[in-house]
């Protein structure tokens, strides 16, 4: 089974490509997935521990997603500097922006 990555993507996005192709079907016991890419994570709150990380979280069950929550983005400038980026991605041709 392989995978093909569009040379595009970004690091974020790419690593929640494979997280999605090879991971969360294994995923069988209550596991959380935290500390998601601030790249896909366009309302989280950045860390304050790292700024490319996100506080979000997901729990899987028997390879499905049953949650998904995060902290609120609560500074309107970090949050304006992400959506001028979502539509930079967007206009790329990224459909997941």
């Amino acid at each position: 089974d392989g995978f093909e990555a569009n040379e595009k993507l970004e690091l974020g996005h790419l690593q929640a490509e494979l997280f999605d192709n090879y991971v969360e079907e294994k995923l069988i016991n209550p596991t959380f997935v935290i500390d998601f890419p601030i790249s896909i994570s366009p309302l989280s709150r950045r860390s304050d521990e790292d700024s490319q990380i996100a506080e979000r979280f997901e729990l899987f069950i028997c390879g499905r997603e049953l949650a998904n929550g995060f902290n609120e983005l609560n500074d309107p400038l970090d949050q304006y500097e992400r959506f001028l980026k979502q539509i930079e991605a967007k206009n790329a041709g990224d459909e997941e922006a």
